[in-house]
């Protein structure tokens, strides 16, 4: 028991003198530098990591802004192409199919007032009475009313339209003015133009208001080539919206 003892003794002592020796202090400041060292890494590198986090965040917050602002820019750029594209669709389609045209003048009154807007089809068929859009020498657009087609024959004789040696009523003149004075005055085709019928690819027509328009009674007829179509529909004024 005394040799154990004084063995455990030794040991004891020999530790003592490890510490008391300066390599062993030096050793022991090295491991402790360490630990602090490691410990201020671990706490420093936590910030760093929330740090890292929440810029994470924003970079995801913010590249789901530019996300929504590119899905923008291309809806933008989309709209803008499909307004182009039909737009140039619907001029395309008006060159050959239908115009817009503007009534100036009194000369249609009371069927048309001035500055009335209508639709003028390009591929309707013309018929006796229908309201046609043509233009004169100098480019401007007319509407007129066609009395007389190719072939045609036609007379006036007191107040009263004869086409084709029938007698035809004409609702579409001003009734207020019908008893009180002459509308249109007598003459006969040949008398007006020197032609007993209405030539191939011309038209005679005359304005409703008669005695306040210029037709076919003072420039003659009007060639197919120059029709730039048939009045379908009133446009504008919107309460006086009317198809023809």
């Amino acid at each position: 028991m005394k040799k154990r003892t004084n063995r455990k003794m030794t040991v004891k002592s020999q530790k003592r003198q490890a510490a008391r020796s300066p390599h062993y202090r030096i050793e022991d400041n090295k491991k402790q530098t360490a630990i602090k060292k490691k410990r201020k890494k671990i706490t420093s590198d936590i910030p760093k990591e929330r740090a890292g986090r929440k810029s994470s965040k924003k970079r995801r917050h913010l590249s789901g802004k530019q996300k929504g602002q590119k899905k923008f820019n291309q809806f933008l750029v989309q709209m803008s192409i499909s307004i182009v594209v039909f737009s140039f669709l619907i001029g395309l389609i008006s060159c050959f199919t239908f115009r817009l045209v503007k009534v100036e003048g009194y000369a249609m009154t009371p069927t048309l007032n001035n500055r009335d807007r209508l639709f003028v089809s390009k591929v309707e068929k013309i018929k006796n009475f229908d309201l046609i859009c043509y233009k004169n020498s100098s480019g401007e657009s007319y509407i007129r009313r066609v009395i007389g087609l190719p072939g045609d024959r036609l007379l006036y004789k007191n107040n009263q339209l004869y086409l084709n040696e029938k007698e035809e009523l004409e609702r579409y003149l001003n009734s207020s003015s019908e008893g009180s004075s002459q509308i249109t005055e007598d003459f006969a085709l040949v008398e007006l133009t020197g032609e007993k019928w209405v030539p191939e690819k011309k038209y005679f027509v005359l304005g409703d208001n008669r005695s306040y328009t210029i037709d076919s009674r003072h420039f003659g007829f009007v060639s197919e080539k120059d029709i730039i179509g048939v009045v379908k529909l009133r446009l504008f004024p919107f309460h006086t919206m009317v198809r023809f």
